[in-house]
């Protein structure tokens, strides 16, 4: 299919663990995680193991390269804004040296993308992206960043010719340390991308044809190394050309979310598809099921989000990564395509919903707001224009409408499961059922089966007794829209909990439309 662009080495297909740190414990954490890892693997192991250091560098854009020398600097101080570590290239050798000499692959992050960082004397504004429209490409900021980051123009030859000058200066300062770099979030230049100046171009054209120029150079330097780019291609990526088809492989930066494995399997086909979950300890699922689905490695990261590293895990989260590392292990190799749709791939069928019964004469959902019904959660999912309080759950809406914006409630996602919420009523009410409306929008792919929740508990206050007591359990892992609990006696309580044991697979949070409690008017009693 590309004749003139070899595969990458054989050693790539082998990785069943992939690590990124980024520049954790304020720089120390990358030896103190390396040499922890070393002792509980075995030296054959190690070898299936790719470390990244990532962010080495003074600032995006600058990467610790002199242009006017083409060479790299000699010190600096990395994430001078918030961390400021001082860092020299004899350090960053060493660095790479620990890890080479335990017998891991080693990795180097090359950049972020074509992102340019404007709070820093280096950028240079006529080097941006600006669309036909006079609109700009933003890109990430973070604990690495001074100011808001910017795509640069692929097709400006001043850029062009930068990218290939900064990975000769790597390959002089560290290339014997390395097994090769990695180039995160390689989708700045969509399909169409066209920019008016220097000259009109289409941006994604010259993004291929930079990010082949790189490959060939790494593998001219040593045929053993690789340059691996990050598609990060999924749902809200769709129209990024595969770059890592004219690369040794992709590195995604997703997190392990389940629907952007399927969009960077045909340009992987021939080479490799990793992935990095910035939450491997609260989102080990996702990790699971990209490993028993696709046959991608093990992840795990340091110095961002979750933040702790194998030199920081617990003995509980130490087995059951290195369970699942092994059983990598025994596996032939990943999935290169898929025969089905992968809307279903590692998820349970839709089962049909339970009839919602019309209502006896006189009977009432206790759990309304306007009925006095209060909600509270173990913890929500909320920020910049996403609104899961436990509210949404009582407002008498079954529907999708309104979701995330008052209605409904999701857990927060970097919170482990079990997660609950809690309905208290004003004063003791009698319950002879319990109707629980999932999170399910199917036109948008977010179906019960893949974002619901699927295993949980019902529990009342016994007052008497002073403890919750289970009156319904829902273990079998079915994927439905909405589920009816008919207990066979009513039981009268002030409140009552739904304790969330499982989940889909997309990843670690729990999401409700509705929860409903339905039993005789307090008149009755």
């Amino acid at each position: 299919m590309l004749p003139d662009v070899p595969p990458g080495p054989k050693w790539i297909h082998e990785i069943a663990m992939v690590g990124f740190d980024y520049l954790s414990d304020e720089g120390q954490g990358w030896e103190r995680d390396i040499r922890e890892l070393a002792r509980l693997l075995t030296p054959a192991e190690r070898r299936r193991v790719a470390l990244c250091l990532h962010g080495w560098y003074e600032t995006i854009g600058g990467y610790g390269f002199d242009d006017a020398k083409k060479e790299m600097k000699p010190a600096w101080i990395a994430m001078e804004r918030t961390r400021r570590i001082s860092l020299t290239q004899d350090e960053v050798r060493r660095r790479l040296k620990v890890a080479r000499d335990l017998g891991f692959r080693v990795l180097l992050y090359y950049a972020d993308g074509l992102l340019q960082d404007s709070g820093v004397p280096c950028y240079r504004p006529e080097w941006d992206f600006v669309d036909w429209d006079g609109k700009k490409v933003t890109g990430w900021t973070g604990p690495d960043t001074w100011g808001q980051t910017y795509a640069s123009n692929p097709a400006h030859p001043q850029v062009f010719q930068w990218y290939q000058d900064y990975l000769a200066a790597l390959l002089r300062a560290y290339g014997p340390f390395v097994d090769g770099f990695v180039w995160d979030e390689t989708y700045h230049m969509r399909t169409g991308a066209i920019a008016r100046s220097p000259q009109p171009a289409y941006c994604a054209r010259t993004m291929m044809e930079l990010v082949k120029k790189l490959t060939a150079m790494v593998e001219a330097h040593d045929p053993e190394k690789v340059f691996m780019t990050a598609e990060s291609l999924n749902a809200g990526h769709r129209d990024v050309p595969g770059y890592g088809m004219v690369a040794d492989g992709v590195y995604q930066d997703t997190w392990g979310f389940l629907p952007t494995w399927y969009y960077s399997l045909f340009p992987t086909w021939r080479n490799v598809l990793w992935g990095c979950n910035w939450r491997p300890l609260t989102r080990f699922r996702s990790t699971v099921w990209s490993v028993e689905n696709l046959g991608a490695p093990v992840v795990f990261t340091n110095g961002w989000r979750d933040d702790r590293g194998p030199s920081e895990w617990t003995a509980e989260e130490r087995d059951r990564i290195l369970a699942l590392f092994r059983k990598r292990l025994a596996m032939k190799g990943r999935v290169r395509c898929l025969t089905a749709d992968p809307a279903t791939v590692g998820v349970p069928p839709m089962l049909p919903s339970d009839p919602i019964p019309n209502p006896k004469p006189g009977e009432v959902n206790h759990a309304l707001a306007r009925l006095g019904g209060k909600a509270t959660a173990s913890s929500v999912n909320a920020g910049k224009g996403f609104d899961g309080g436990p509210s949404g759950l009582i407002d008498g809406r079954r529907n999708v409408a309104g979701w995330a914006r008052g209605h409904g409630w999701a857990s927060q996602m970097d919170k482990p499961l079990p997660q609950w919420v809690e309905i208290e009523f004003p004063g003791p009410r009698e319950l002879s059922r319990f109707v629980m409306v999932n999170y399910h929008h199917e036109p948008a792919e977010q179906t019960a089966a893949q974002m619901g929740v699927l295993d949980y508990e019902i529990q009342v206050w016994d007052g008497s007794l002073g403890q919750w007591t289970t009156v319904v359990t829902e273990n079998r892992g079915r994927a439905m829209a909405i589920r009816v609990h008919y207990l066979r006696e009513p039981v009268r309580a002030t409140k009552f909990r739904v304790v969330i044991r499982r989940v889909a697979a997309y990843d670690n949070a729990a999401r409700l439309l509705q929860v409903e409690a339905w039993g005789q008017p307090t008149n009755s009693l």
